[in-house]
Parts: structure tokens; C-alpha cells; sequence
């Protein structure tokens, strides 16, 4: 979801190929401003004869609008916000995008996690355990779709909001409160698992930097997209206690894109998500005093009761088989498929908003899909008139049609 356009760069003059070892791109850092007076801003990687590649940098002037800027919380103050960090122990980053607007748009990343159990730690990807590879200040690149897209057709309430980016780099669906790293398959150092950390970081470097819980015309979505789902689930207390007022007064809504699991039969494929930390407070803590598993607080029905009861209104999308769950839980072939249909729709039963499309997906959110019509409109026609306080639906377009 973070698209950073400006990458690391090397630095110092190149040396010629013939006296210098192999350069390696990723320690070649570079401000593009050194590279010249017509650069005014960003950061590239070098080429491959250790030249500087300028085709990332932005030219003098053509700095736009919908161009965000790079915040890494542990650095700028490392006594408040130290433990915001990445499973490798870099500062946890996100992107913002400042406007005039008094609406807000803040999008946890996802990534899905690991458990070291049923999913190893080391297959997970760098970018997903790392700090974005450029420095604090820095100008980088919302991905420019959906919700985050600049486009008014595409996008007509959010195109001019402040625009948030939360980079998802803790392998912990944003639950983990470690100090210290911890054991792990994906590294022999051990990782930080402090996903709860960034969370709140991110909120209160965002209100330390404008977002006003109480001014009166301050509105406030949270897209939590596919594991940054769970992560606002697991983080709703932060934000809800980060911004009261905006909440008691009904200008704090969530979307849910993509992360509502239907209750499984049985644990036989169901992976640890409680193992770095809390899927929600209060039902990890309801589980445990019954003596029941902690990691089924990943199911929609049973952190939903909980959810509910804060009053702020949660859009729910999911996929009729969603692209992401269904090789985790095994789902293949007609059978399976339709059972997983009927347990999806049964476990949604109570939820007042609900966008399910009868397909195979995954999210909507910051997808082409976002506008994507249906008989009842696109994901983001719901969105709008969720957005307004319209009267709630449930819509389940093309459910009456079998999966391919």
C-alpha cells in the first residue's frame, strides 16, 4: 500500500569499476538536492556503475501537493516514542499528506502476519519487517488509488482529506508490545514485535502535528486494508481514547477491508494470531478468564460484541471467498466454497454495514475495483453513504452466482 518514490541513493562520487568492489544499492544513500540546483527534492538509488539514478528525484518546483511527506516517530523524539519500531528494530514509518480539509484518512497498512507455528517468521518479506528505506522529512508517493486516490470521479470525499499511510512492518497484525526482541524463525537476532506501539505513535504524532480532537469540523475515517483491519480492531481503544470527542460526537467512522473471518469449525488450520500480542483487549482477556484460545479473537464474531459497544460505526467489506483466507483455511473446490458462504453470510448476522461481492477477491478499498459498479452501486458508493450516516445496509451482490 506505501509506495515510496523516493528510495535510498548512493553517496560520494562513483569510483570507476575497475578499483571499487561491487556497490550495494540498498547502503547508497543519496539527498537528490546534493545532486544539483534543479533536484529540489527526494532520494534514489544508484546505478549500477555507482552513479546516482536521478530518474527518482524531483525536479526544482514540481513538488505537488498530493506529495507526502516521510515521519518516523522514535526518531524525532526517542524518549516518548523509542519502541515505535519495525521487527528489525528500525523506526516504524508513515506517510502524510497534509491538505486544508479538517477530514482525516488514516489507512493501517496490512501484510498479513506470522506465528512461527503454522507461518513461519522467515518467509516474511523485508519490506514488511523494515523501516521505509528513506529518511524522516523526506518526500514520498501515496499509492493513488481508492480511497487514496487525488481523482474527484474516483474519489469525491476523500480526494482532498488529509491523507495518512501507516507502514505495517511488525508481522503482527499491529498487536505487539515488546521491549526486547524476542525469539523468532526470522532472524537469529530476534525481532521486536511492537505493532500496538506504532499504533499509538502514529496517533499522537498525528495529533501533535494537526489532527485536532477538538475542533468541531474535524472528521476522522480509519481503513484498517486486509491484516491493518485486525490492527484497528486490536487498536480501536487507542484511537477512540487518542480522539474522544471526534468519537462521542459520531466523526469517527472504520472500514474493515477485507479482515472479518468467519468462526472455523475447528483450530486444525487456524493460525496463532495472538501469539505477539492482543487481537482485541478485552476479548483476549474474555478468553483466557474462560479458558478458551485468545487466537479466536480473529474471528469477526467474537471481537464484533466489543466493537459495537464503543457506538462507532464500522463498515464491514469481505469477499464471498476471499483470495487471501481461503488457502490459509484450505478452501478449494465447489463444496468447500459454498460452505464457506454460508458460514461467511451466518457470521455477519448483526452487522449493520456490510459490502460482500459473491467472488474471489480480496480488498476494495485502495484497489481499481473501488468504484467498480454493481446493482447497488460500487464499494465506493457504500462508502459515500456510510460516510453521510445514511441508513445502514447489507449488500451481498452476486451471491446468488456459484464461485469460480
Amino acid at each position: 500500500m506505501l509506495v515510496p518514490l523516493l528510495l535510498a541513493a548512493c553517496g560520494g562520487p562513483p569510483a570507476t569499476p575497475a578499483e571499487a568492489p561491487p556497490i550495494d544499492r540498498s547502503k547508497c544513500v543519496l539527498s537528490c538536492p546534493t545532486l544539483g540546483p534543479e533536484w529540489g527534492g527526494g532520494k534514489t538509488r544508484c546505478n549500477a556503475d555507482g552513479t546516482p539514478d536521478t530518474s527518482r528525484c524531483i525536479p526544482v518546483g514540481e513538488i505537488a501537493p498530493e506529495i507526502a511527506s516521510v515521519v518516523k516517530p522514535a526518531e524525532r523524539d526517542p524518549e516518548k516514542w523509542a519502541n515505535a519500531r519495525c521487527n528489525d528494530g528500525t523506526p516504524f514509518s508513515y506517510l502524510v499528506r497534509r491538505t486544508e480539509s479538517k477530514t482525516w484518512l488514516i489507512v493501517f497498512e496490512g501484510g498479513f502476519f506470522c506465528d512461527d507455528e503454522r507461518i513461519s517468521c522467515s518467509g516474511r518479506k523485508e519490506r514488511l519487517t523494515t523501516s521505509l528505506p528513506v529518511d524522516a522529512g523526506s518526500k514520498s508517493a501515496l499509492q493513488d488509488e481508492g480511497l487514496l486516490s487525488r481523482n474527484v470521479a474516483i474519489n469525491p470525499i476523500f480526494n482532498d482529506a488529509n491523507l495518512v499511510g501507516a507502514q505495517y512492518c511488525s508481522s503482527d497484525l499491529w498487536t505487539g508490545e515488546d521491549i526486547a526482541r524476542r525469539p523468532t524463525q526470522g532472524s537469529p537476532e530476534g525481532w521486536f514485535f511492537a505493532g500496538r506501539h506504532n499504533a499509538r505513535a502514529l496517533l499522537e504524532t498525528l495529533i501533535a502535528d494537526g489532527l485536532d480532537d477538538d475542533a468541531p469540523e474535524t472528521r476522522v475515517l480509519v481503513l484498517g486494508h486486509s491484516a491493518g483491519g485486525a490492527g484497528v480492531v486490536a487498536n480501536l481503544d487507542q484511537i477512540t481514547a487518542a480522539l474522544p470527542k471526534t468519537a462521542k460526537a459520531g466523526r469517527l467512522k472504520v472500514v474493515l477491508d477485507g479482515s472479518w473471518v468467519p468462526t472455523q469449525p475447528t483450530d486444525e488450520k487456524l493460525p496463532n494470531g495472538a501469539k505477539w500480542g492482543k487481537l482485541h483487549p478485552a476479548c483476549h482477556d474474555a478468553a483466557v478468564k474462560s479458558k478458551e484460545s485468545p487466537a479466536h479473537c480473529v474471528y469477526g464474531p467474537k471481537w464484533w460484541p466489543y466493537v459495537e459497544k464503543t457506538g462507532v460505526p464500522v463498515l464491514i467489506q469481505i469477499a464471498g471467498l476471499d483470495a487471501s483466507q481461503a488457502p490459509v483455511f484450505g478452501i478449494r473446490g465447489p463444496e468447500l466454497t459454498a460452505q464457506w458462504k454460508d458460514n461467511l453470510k451466518a457470521s455477519l448476522e448483526g452487522v449493520p454495514w456490510v459490502f460482500s461481492v459473491g467472488k474471489r477477491y480480496h480488498t476494495l478499498g485502495l484497489e481499481p475495483s473501488f468504484s467498480t459498479t454493481t446493482a447497488h452501486g460500487g464499494f465506493g458508493d457504500i462508502v459515500g453513504r456510510f460516510w453521510a450516516g445514511e441508513k445502514p445496509e447489507r449488500l451481498f451482490p452476486g451471491w446468488d452466482e456459484p464461485i469460480q
